[in-house]
């Protein structure tokens, strides 16, 4: 909708008004798009995770290494070991539980504190990558920039 002014001062504070709205707006846009990489990123793990993106598919731990898992009780999830709780069970996920998101002035950072977490992202010399953190916001770019064609049409509307 056109909206009509009838003085320099009128158009001034509409701008004004119009750019207050798309930062509030964008700024919605980046928090729910973190959000969602972050959850998205914490599904990946217990089973192996197809190549996607450019990024490639999990490597099949090597037998030793499954056989270690084992007798320890964590199967051939290639995770497992790392993110099962203290207990034993699931549920304490400490790699999973490392996903945190950061949310600055129209910006975030979605990423892990745990350095098993950026070894496992790009792998070593000795742990081929399987990445879960990269593939998350690949698979989420169209509903963040979905999220930012929202923010846009909510400002020109008023909303």
């Amino acid at each position: 909708m056109v909206e009509r002014v009838t003085s320099f001062a009128e158009l001034a504070a509409k701008l004004e008004e119009k750019t207050f709205l798309l930062k509030n707006n964008a700024q919605t846009a980046v928090a729910t798009s973190a959000v969602k990489v972050q959850s998205t990123a914490k599904t990946k793990f217990g089973t192996y995770q197809p190549g996607v993106g450019g990024f490639p598919a999990w490597a099949t731990l090597a037998e030793a290494t499954i056989k270690q898992k084992e007798r320890a009780g964590g199967g051939e999830d290639p995770l497992i070991g790392h993110y099962l709780s203290k207990s034993g069970g699931r549920a304490g996920g400490k790699l999973r539980g490392s996903i945190l998101v950061q949310i600055g002035v129209m910006e975030a950072t979605v990423g892990t504190n745990d350095k098993i977490g950026t070894y496992q992202e790009f792998g070593t010399s000795r742990i081929p990558p399987r990445p879960f953190l990269r593939p998350a916001l690949y698979q989420n770019q169209s509903e963040i920039m979905m999220a930012f064609r929202k923010a846009m049409l909510d400002t020109l509307n008023g909303r």
